[in-house]
Order: structure tokens, then sequence, then C-alpha cells
């Protein structure tokens, strides 16, 4: 039977792994966390400066001229919170590199929790989940479902060990559990409502218990709550039009996040280790072919993630990439639910040679990593200091030249950087992330130039635009910069090819960095 199987697996298993090696591995892979000021991720910097509006504003007039913080029953929120909190006794970086590390330890600790729940203790395999800390959700700066997905580990593992304690303490005990990842993130409930409902069909598939019916139908209810307060947080999402209901990619974008575990950036190094490691795990399972397998406990929670997975289209009700929250979970279940028959040497023998590659991959992320964050780190502070120009409280626009590629590194890296001018001077900044999802909102004086997920603005955008302010030129995107002459008072300009300086009379140009320029709006 399935559960009775688990305790004769269990009871083979041996290989510990060295808690000693493994927090070296660890430690390792936070230093480029730890050695630079800057954590160089896509939308980190929007997450920054909620963190510091947070923290600030009941001190800072400014701040309190452009937004107001304000509370409601609402998804994605605990770690906002967490992040402002600490802001107010801890520097704004160090914060949020706070939020990243407790993101990055709560997975660990959930992929390992799993391992020793099916497995019967951690084994030298889960050095593996290591290298896949650095992936496509860090990179683009979601921290707050990086995080939540540690939750979502955890939550799963409780559900393994607890499940089948008495009725109502096990449904007072799990709704509490999910309705707190639905303060976390309405993704990380999503996953592990998936990873529930698939491992009780996994014991009805295997085990064949007459009463796995009734389980499956009981497991539900824990979601009774977290499913109230999403119908009372949707409704209130009355004015606040999203576009599209969904949105699919061409298969290039499934293949490219179903990699995206493996993958950081969009650097051709990246390219070379991604190569690299699936040819080395072909070349590895062809070379060592027995004694590997799924723990029958996780086989259906991979089906239905991986069904899901397939399914889900890139855009969800204005939330981008969407299926692209699946694969790191996916991944590391996986990790978490493979099985090494170790009386046979070529399972022994593939688990080594694949640790192996992992720690080469570890190594090799460490290393790329660390070299872009000090090369960006540098242009992140010469913008940082370069806004000691702007007068604080103003309001500041940013457009942005070139898609080209700045030494090999995207340039999606610098869509947000001008949020670092609400950490820097307390201005208005269009772009900060505050539709629904944090407690961050323009106020009357700013609410008419405030569009939070409008696309970068070109130099064109800005002096051709024929719109008024407020019309929608696409999926809750509005146009904020019809009067950007009277309403802004600065203007960044971000230049990665044409360097020339902007020839337009209300500009007066007061700073120029090695990619950026920064004039003052003569109103």
């Amino acid at each position: 039977m399935f559960l009775k199987n688990k305790k004769i697996i269990n009871s083979t298993t041996s290989n510990n792994l060295p808690i000693i090696f493994f927090i070296f591995m660890f430690l390792l892979n936070l230093y480029p966390l730890i050695a630079f000021k800057y954590s160089v991720l896509v939308d980190y910097p929007n997450h920054l400066a909620s963190f510091f509006i947070q923290a600030n504003i009941d001190n800072d007039n400014w701040l309190k001229y452009n937004y107001f913080v304000e509370w409601h029953i609402k998804p994605n929120i605990i770690f906002e919170w967490l992040g402002g909190a600490l802001a107010k006794h801890l520097d704004i970086f160090i914060a949020g590199k706070i939020i990243i590390i407790v993101g990055i330890t709560l997975i660990c600790t959930g992929v390992l929790l799993i391992r020793k729940s099916i497995n019967g203790c951690i084994d030298n395999w889960m050095i593996i989940i290591l290298a896949f800390i650095y992936n496509f959700l860090l990179f683009f700066g979601f921290i707050n479902y990086y995080a939540s997905s540690g939750v979502a580990l955890i939550a799963m593992y409780l559900w393994i060990k607890f499940r089948e304690i008495n009725s109502l303490n096990c449904l007072l005990l799990f709704s509490a559990i999910s309705t707190f990842l639905f303060f976390c993130h309405l993704f990380a409930l999503a996953v592990y409502g998936i990873f529930v409902l698939g491992y009780e069909m996994g014991i009805y598939r295997y085990d064949r218990d007459k009463f796995a019916i009734s389980n499956v139908v009981k497991s539900l209810f824990q979601f009774i709550l977290p499913s109230i307060l999403f119908f009372i947080w949707h409704s209130s999402l009355t004015n606040y039009d999203y576009g599209s209901l969904y949105k699919y990619e061409d298969i290039s974008w499934k293949i490219t996040t179903l990699l995206s575990p493996i993958v950081f950036d969009f650097n051709k190094n990246n390219l070379y280790l991604t190569l690299f490691i699936l040819i080395s795990i072909l070349f590895f399972r062809i070379l060592y072919r027995s004694g590997i397998s799924i723990y029958s406990e996780l086989k259906m929670p991979l089906i239905f993630l991986f069904c899901i997975y397939i399914i889900t289209p890139i855009g969800i009700g204005g939330s981008w990439a969407v299926d692209l929250r699946f694969p790191y979970i996916l991944i590391l279940l996986l990790v978490a639910s493979i099985r090494f028959d170790e009386s046979q040497a070529s399972a022994r023998n593939f688990r080594t040679s694949i640790v192996g590659i992992g720690i080469i991959a570890i190594c090799f992320k460490v290393y790329f990593i660390s070299s872009a964050w000090a090369i960006f780190g540098q242009q992140y502070q010469e913008l940082e200091d370069a806004l000691d120009h702007v007068t604080r409280g103003s309001k500041v626009i940013t457009v942005q030249e070139a898609s080209k590629n700045v030494q090999g590194y995207d340039t999606f890296l610098y869509h947000h950087i001008a949020a670092l001018s609400i950490i820097k001077r307390s201005a208005f900044w269009p772009n900060l992330f505050t539709v629904n999802l944090t407690p961050i909102y323009p106020t009357v004086n700013t609410v008419h130039i405030h569009s939070s997920l409008s696309k970068q603005l070109s130099l064109s955008d800005l002096i051709n635009n024929k719109f008024k302010n407020g019309y929608k030129y696409d999926k809750g995107a509005v146009v904020y910069w019809e009067n950007w002459t009277q309403d802004f008072d600065y203007l960044i300009s971000m230049r990665f090819e044409n360097m020339s300086v902007i020839d337009i009379k209300n500009l007066k140009l007061i700073v120029r960095g090695s990619f950026f320029d920064i004039y003052q709006i003569v109103h």
C-alpha cells in the first residue's frame, strides 16, 4: 500500500547529507546578496521603494504629499509588510536582502522537509536544490512570490505530515495555513492547492482506500475561507481595467519557462550553462539507467502541476508571466521525489555525477552573477549619487532609448532603476507598483499622473503623444504624460546607444552620467 511501502523504502535509505557541506554551499549562494549593495533584479527597486515609503511616510512630508499607505484585505501583502517593518530599523538595501534571504531559507527548508518525509532522511542528492536558487523568478524580481513559494513548500510538507490528524483539528490548522498563503501570494496558494489535490488523488490511485474520495473532498474544505477572502478582494476591483482576461504566447515562451529554474538571466553564459546541464543529465541518464525512480507520494502532484503549467497562459487578469510561477516549484518537487536504489551502483553513480554537476552550476552562477552585479552596482550607485541634484519631493519621469543589451546584459534591469529617486529624494515616480497588491497609493496630488502598469517610455512616446491623460493604451496602462512639461519636475533619460543631448527648450541638462542624463524640466 501507498503509506506502508514508504516505510519499507525509508528503512533502506542511507547516505545522509553532510550538514556542514550543505551550509557551506548555501552560504556560497548568498555571496552575491551579501557582497554587493545592489541586488540587480528587474522589479526589485520597485519593491524597495514600497518598503521605504511604508517605513518613512510618517516622518517625511514629501512622501506624504506624493503617496499614502493604507492596508486592506488583499493578497500578496505579507512580505510587503515584512519589508516595510524591516526598513523601519535597517538600511533599505539590507531590508530587501533579508526578504530575499528569508525566501531562499524557506524554499530550502520546505524542500528538505518534503524529502525527509518521503525518503526517511536528507541525502546528499539534495545539494541539487541550491543550483536552482538563482532563476528567472528571482531575476525578474518577483520577490513576493519567490519568498511565498517557500511558505507553500513548507505547507506541502505539513499536509503530508499532518493530514491524518483529527478532522476538526486538520480543518482548523490547514484553513489557517491556506489563509496565510492567501495573504502571502495568490499563486503560492494556487500551487499549494494543486499539490493537495494531486496528493489526495495519488492516495486514491495507489492505495485504493475506500475513504480516499471523501478525503479528497475534505481536503478542499481548507480553501473555503481563502476563497471568501478572494471574492471580497476581487469585488473591490471594479475600477481596475486589466485588459483581456487571458493571453497565450508561442511555444518558445513555454520552452523558456520550462528552463526557467536553471536559467538566471538572458546572458549568453546562462545559455551555455543550461546546455551543459541538460546534455550532462542526458549523458549520465543514458550511462546509468537502472535503480532510479520517483516516490509514489509525489507522482500525482507532479503530474497535476505539470498539466496545469501546460494549460496556463502567460497572462491572467492583468498578471504577467503566470505560467512562469510553476516550473520552479515543479523542479524542486521533482528533485525531492527521486528515489535511488542504494543496492545498485548505477543509481549511486548517477546521483554522484549529477551532484557534481550541481556543484559546478552553483559555482558558475555565483561567479557570473557576482561579475554582473559588480558592473551594474557601479551604474546604480552612479545614478543614486546623481540624484543629489534632484529637489526633494519632485516628480520624476523616465525615458529609455535602447533595446540593445549593455555589455551582454538585458536592459530590463534598468526599467525600475528610477525608483531609487523615491528612496533617495522622496520623489514621485509614476511607475511605482501600487495597483491592488501593495499598501501604497498615489495621493490626490499625484493620482492624475500615476500609472504603475505602463510600459517603459521612449523619447518618441513622450514628445509625440496625441492622447489625453487617462487614455487606456494597453492592459491596465494609461497615458500619464500628456502635460509632462508642467506635471513633472525632472526627466531621467537612459541612453545606451544614442549619446546626444536631448534638444528640447523645456529641458535643462543638470547631470550627464555614463548611461543616463538628468534634466530639469523648466516650467
